[in-house]
């Protein structure tokens, strides 16, 4: 049958002094998928009236829908994160659908699913230390009881870990299993 499954491709090398940096084909599909966000975004937001009709109710709609979902579940004092948590669902959210319309899925590659899982735990380490200072950060580890410490550094440096292979795992894993499909077909054929 000749299954091969392999990682993005190399399209090209750019080199910038004795550093090689590849063009793959997930840089690429990134950089489509993103074209086709502020396409949309653009499109949605384009000729806005104080009187909501047409394509404005649904961007709206999107909006409010995503503002009730970041109150509900942080609370109202972070309503100031919405937008990027909008960005982040919809970067993952396109990402993995990208396979849809022929494109090989950005999230089915472990470096970005990774620097999405890191950029989200800095930010929220930098906003717990600046919501509770240094010191009442440090305090945070050693709750419910002191002796927990390790456990509560161990678990928080494991979450980025867990959520990025995890959303990596579930992704490659698909595309795996639609490749076997598609040669299976095609042997049938």
């Amino acid at each position: 049958m000749g299954v091969n499954i392999t990682g993005p491709k190399i399209y090209f090398k750019i080199n910038i002094g004795s550093l090689e940096i590849p063009f793959t084909e997930t840089m690429l599909c990134m950089w489509i998928v993103m074209a086709i966000i502020i396409a949309v975004c653009l499109f949605l937001a384009h000729n806005l009236q104080k009187v909501p009709k047409g394509k404005q109710v649904l961007a709206e709609k999107i909006v409010s829908m995503l503002y009730g979902m970041v109150e509900e579940t942080m609370g109202k004092h972070n309503l100031k994160y919405a937008p990027y948590i909008g960005t982040l669902f919809a970067f993952s959210i396109f990402g993995s659908l990208s396979s849809l319309i022929t494109l090989r899925p950005y999230t089915g590659n472990l470096s970005v699913t990774l620097t999405m899982a890191l950029m989200t735990f800095f930010m929220v380490q930098t906003v717990s230390i600046r919501t509770n200072g240094v010191g009442g950060w440090l305090k945070g580890f050693a709750e419910p009881v002191p002796f927990l410490v390790p456990l509560n550094v161990i678990s928080e440096v494991a979450n980025p870990i867990s959520m990025s292979f995890r959303h990596f795992g579930n992704i490659a894993a698909g595309t795996v299993i639609t490749s076997l499909i598609y040669s299976a077909l095609a042997g049938l054929s």
